[in-house]
């Protein structure tokens, strides 16, 4: 995982998002939950309205999923994944701010409907079975954040760390306060580890939920680092020329990129001592 940040330039923010076209979908939700606390009839999701998010937040991943960062965007298209899980934080089903890019076997077979939290839950608008279509008319603009208006941006990342999930958001938490990674030569394996014994909680949920180390994408991630550790031999080498530690320095440098394979577990051991490669084992 790698820290991600969202491009709130005008224009690039769909208008379901904002405005009137939120006014609406904040209406439609008002009244779904009152219409499943009345009959128990589930909300119908109109999945075409978080779908057009999806280029801009594949743009903001470098087509890599949010969570593993593993690239999808060649053989998945992936999916606009909601953090809050809409099944039950149902106000935030069309909240921009609740979306990520995530590959189809993160969200789908492990994270699911799963959102642990050390906090209290996020609570949503106080709408009743008996709620007035006045009510809900009075309230329709409130359901949600506009994501460009920065003061409800603010808030809600207040009511993050109050709810303090323990799945991480890449775009609330940076991933390199809590994890570090460990590399293992006889399984050809990288596995996320905390990085105190404070942040076990967070890793134990990811692997549960993320599917972080699952075999296939610890195996994905050590063929990546060891190909990275291979150029950090090479640049100990006093013998190599100019041209090729420039080149090797370069593709170093590319391999660290935010829209990188794995960039977050690499920028790991950029910061360890490169003069003792055996102390990463």
């Amino acid at each position: 995982m790698i820290f991600l940040l969202r491009d709130r330039t005008p224009g690039l923010v769909h208008s379901h998002f904002v405005g009137a076209g939120r006014s609406v979908l904040g209406k439609r939700l008002l009244e779904g939950q009152r219409n499943f606390l009345k009959t128990g009839q589930k909300h119908k999701w109109l999945d075409a309205r978080w779908k057009v998010a999806k280029e801009q937040l594949l743009r903001e991943t470098g087509g890599k999923c949010a969570y593993c960062e593993a690239s999808h965007d060649v053989v998945s298209y992936g999916d606009v994944e909601h953090y809050r899980p809409k099944s039950v934080y149902w106000w935030l089903a069309y909240t921009y701010d609740n979306y990520l890019a995530s590959c189809q076997l993160c969200n789908q077979q492990f994270k699911s409907n799963n959102f642990p939290v050390q906090g209290a839950m996020m609570e949503g608008p106080p709408v009743s079975s008996e709620s007035t279509d006045e009510w809900i008319t009075s309230q329709q603009g409130q359901v949600g954040l506009d994501p460009m208006n920065m003061d409800d941006v603010a808030k809600h990342a207040l009511n993050h760390e109050k709810e303090r999930p323990l799945l991480l958001n890449p775009y609330f938490d940076d991933p390199a306060s809590y994890l570090s990674w460990s590399p293992d030569d006889d399984k050809a394996e990288v596995r996320a580890r905390a990085l105190t014994p404070a942040h076990q909680p967070f890793l134990e949920a990811m692997e549960a939920y993320y599917g972080i180390n699952r075999p296939q994408l610890s195996r994905a991630r050590y063929s990546t680092f060891a190909l990275y550790r291979t150029f950090r031999f090479v640049l100990q080498d006093l013998g190599i020329s100019e041209a090729t530690r420039t080149k090797t320095l370069e593709a170093v440098e590319r391999m660290v990129q935010p829209g990188s394979t794995f960039s977050g577990m690499l920028r790991y051991f950029e910061t360890r001592p490169h003069e003792d490669l055996s102390s990463w084992l």
